[in-house]
């Protein structure tokens, strides 16, 4: 019987324990930046605004991109892939790749992780393989929390 109550007791540490390390994981950062240009995610083109940035984790292999507007209306949902090592950064930041007017988002990018951004599709390449005789500028917006 003591026998019987101490593993049930244990597996409920346990339980809880790994409750709390899920918990914890599932939000890796949480930010807001001010984006002054339309800019490309994916394949959808967004207006220049206020902007929320959530990676979330549901579990080691996944990280999921929401970005929401100012109003809180959630407008993408994306699964990144976690960059090969972290980042160097100070600080949280967008980082887009510019062809003449046009932005796209590259990566984001903080003091422990580093994403790539949903790749762009082809429609939104034809206007940006006009320009790519020219080398990308890069261009960085930094991200409050």
């Amino acid at each position: 019987m003591k026998k019987s109550i101490l593993i049930n007791c244990s597996l409920l540490l346990l339980t809880i324990a790994l409750a709390a390390v899920s918990v914890s994981a599932q939000t890796l950062g949480s930010y807001r930046a001010e984006i002054p240009f339309d800019f490309t995610v994916g394949n959808v083109d967004y207006a220049a605004g206020d902007y929320a940035v959530r990676l979330e984790s549901p579990n080691y292999l996944a990280t999921i991109l929401r970005l929401s507007n100012g109003d809180g209306k959630e407008l993408l949902v994306s699964a990144v892939t976690r960059n090969g090592n972290p980042s160097k950064d100070k600080v949280a930041k967008l980082v887009f790749d510019r062809y003449g007017e046009f932005y796209v988002m590259n990566r984001i990018s903080a003091p422990r992780f580093a994403f790539t951004a949903p790749k762009t599709d082809t429609k939104s390449w034809m206007y940006v393989s006009k320009n790519l005789l020219r080398k990308p500028e890069t261009v960085s917006i930094v991200l409050a929390r």
